[in-house]
């Protein structure tokens, strides 16, 4: 119960939070507005010794979550929450802990208990963690969460990339909201990478950076294929028996074959002889047996990249080997 001044009754609360029946011993205001109650209860531990309970209640009265309500016998053996105990000279952390000032609980215990036991009822979650998109100009999203029980008040900066790379709608909120984010094309043959930082204050897990990784330019030699799964080759290397290198360049497309439906195949749609190549990166190789290895196609996601390795047989390139390309 809580009386004003004038010993009017603000709010009365019964609480039936622990098997055995308690007694308070120990009550003082935290630093937060709540308060924070302990005592011993008619439950005792192994040694003989009787357990206390610590409780965390915020200025209405009501249980502040897992943040500062905890139980913990009297030789502290047990800790359940955020909170630092004092035993002796031995001090036992929960997962989050602050101590300004401290108090007897009990003789018997010798047990202190910190009277800034900081809440942390609110949690921010973002996601996704990471994005990757194309080397065009487009728009992102993030979206915000509050996975605790508290009210929490959040805003988002841009930190690093901001030359290209900005917020557009969503810099700040409460509990839930989206972050729309806007990007320019890269005309460069360099990914990049930009960092949005989230920053809930009080809240755990705050901040919370993510980022969005952009795609470059493909290079000369980039081979891709497109939704209807057509294999376009630009530079396909040639060394022919008396040793002279031809350059072509290739469509091949998706063929299903339902004997082998598990299987990717491609067939030569188109080719043709390049002259004149000015072509300063790898090229794919097709080899005396016709097996290709191609070391860079750029998919229809416009940000993953494979090496592919094609085995050709009853005029049939098979995907016999494939694997990302590391950045």
């Amino acid at each position: 119960m809580k009386l004003d001044g004038s010993g009017t009754i603000q709010w009365q609360k019964m609480y039936v939070i622990h098997p055995n029946p308690w007694l308070t011993t120990f009550l003082t205001q935290a630093l937060d507005g709540g308060y924070i109650a302990a005592g011993p209860t008619s439950s005792f531990n192994a040694a003989g010794h009787s357990e206390i309970y610590i409780m965390k209640i915020d200025s209405s009265g009501d249980l502040s979550g897992t943040a500062c309500n905890l139980t913990v016998q009297s030789n502290i053996t047990q800790i359940t929450t955020n909170a630092t105990i004092k035993t002796n000279s031995t001090t036992v952390r929960g997962t989050q802990a602050a101590i300004t000032s401290s108090y007897l609980v009990g003789a018997e215990t010798q047990a202190i208990v910190s009277t800034n036991c900081t809440i942390y009822d609110a949690k921010l979650s973002v996601s996704p963690a990471n994005q990757y998109v194309t080397k065009d100009a487009g728009v992102t999203t993030f979206n915000v969460s509050n996975t605790g029980t508290r009210t929490m008040s959040w805003t988002a900066a841009v930190t690093s990339g901001n030359s290209w790379f900005s917020i557009k709608s969503g810099a700040s909120g409460n509990n839930a909201g989206t972050i729309t984010c806007s990007y320019l094309a890269n005309t460069t043959n360099s990914s990049r990478t930009t960092t949005i930082r989230i920053t809930a204050g009080g809240a755990l897990g705050s901040p919370v950076d993510v980022t969005v990784k952009q795609a470059p330019i493909p290079s000369a030699c980039t081979a891709t294929i497109d939704k209807s799964l057509l294999l376009h080759i630009p530079y396909l290397s040639y060394v022919d028996q008396m040793s002279k290198t031809i350059l072509f360049w290739a469509d091949l497309v998706y063929e299903y074959i339902p004997e082998y439906p598990t299987s990717i195949f491609f067939k030569l749609a188109n080719a043709a002889i390049i002259t004149n190549s000015s072509y300063s990166c790898a090229a794919s190789i097709l080899s005396s047996n016709f097996n290709i290895h191609i070391p860079d196609v750029l998919l229809t996601d416009g940000t993953t990249h494979l090496w592919v390795d094609l085995v050709y047989g009853n005029s049939y390139f098979l995907v016999s080997n494939y694997g990302v390309v590391p950045d």
